[in-house]
């Protein structure tokens, strides 16, 4: 939980992220939601657009007012995604880190690894296996009350 957030607060805002209107391009999904307090956005499909400009407002509005500071991106169900959703991606994350919060990334399909290893993207973002793992992360964070630096010893 942010600091200075209080719990009804973050539930409002991780609230409002689940009534963001989905893309209208039909060969991919952008669920939000929450898990655990953290905010969640699963990527599914094929990716080939960018990502509409009022969805990726809204959502770093909604992570600058409080609900960046654990956020979790699971690709697991990405087929494939475009260099300006990679750029989407950068964004998400400077609108968490400027709110002092971190992002993890639920491991992708390789071929989609393999584009994020190419543009050095895994060096902003501590990669997991599972969804479990991303929340269980957090939450040793929270419970040891430490802000844990990513390195290759936390990568999955």
């Amino acid at each position: 939980m942010a600091d200075g957030l209080d719990p009804e607060e973050l539930a409002a805002l991780l609230a409002e992220a689940a009534t963001i209107p989905q893309p209208v391009d039909h060969r991919y999904r952008i669920e939000v939601g929450s898990v655990e307090d953290c905010l969640l956005v699963i990527v599914s499909g094929m990716v080939l657009q960018p990502i509409p400009t009022e969805f990726s407002n809204r959502l770093e509005s909604i992570i600058a007012r409080g609900a960046g500071q654990r956020v979790i991106i699971d690709l697991s169900l990405c087929d494939y995604i475009s260099s300006a959703v990679i750029g989407t991606l950068v964004s998400f994350f400077g609108a968490t880190t400027k709110v002092g919060g971190q992002m993890i990334m639920v491991r992708p399909p390789a071929k989609v690894e393999m584009v994020l290893r190419a543009v050095a993207l895994d060096q902003f973002f501590l990669i997991v296996d599972s969804l479990q793992m991303a929340v269980d992360f957090f939450k040793s964070q929270h419970l040891s009350g430490k802000h844990a630096p990513i390195n290759d010893q936390t990568r999955g």
